[in-house]
């Protein structure tokens, strides 16, 4: 497993999300990122009620990342999907979880099945 620093950059919808990745030496890189294990309901669903639930898993991934400056990704292995997307988890820190100076992370597929708006997907 390899993890990274990262910046948000933008998502297309709950399970894909674009990343400025820090790699260390002061050089980043800018890679889209899969959730490992969920699958979102597609923004453009015929089904009205998916495309409503896809949208607002968009919003849900844009809010509590966008401006975030403590986010991990997490990839289990070092290669794309078909799409160019790697495979990931992503943490990410939240004010109400900031004990001192210790971050705690919350995972965005845990967050995101919670809420009801991924279903998990198993290996």
């Amino acid at each position: 497993m390899y993890e990274y620093k990262a910046k948000y950059v933008s998502n297309y919808d709950g399970d894909t999300i674009k990343f400025e990745v820090d790699l260390g030496f002061n050089i980043a890189h800018k890679i889209t990122v899969r959730l490992k294990d969920v699958d979102c309901y597609e923004m453009n669903s015929k089904d009205e009620k998916e495309s409503k639930i896809a949208k607002t898993a968009k919003e849900f991934v844009c809010s509590v990342l966008s401006g975030n400056n403590s986010i991990l990704i997490k990839t289990h292995k070092d290669s794309k999907d078909k799409y160019g997307r790697y495979p990931a988890e992503v943490q990410y820190s939240h004010a109400s979880v900031m004990l001192g100076n210790a971050i705690t992370y919350k995972n965005l597929t845990n967050e995101l099945i919670m809420a009801g708006l991924v279903r998990p997907v198993y290996p």
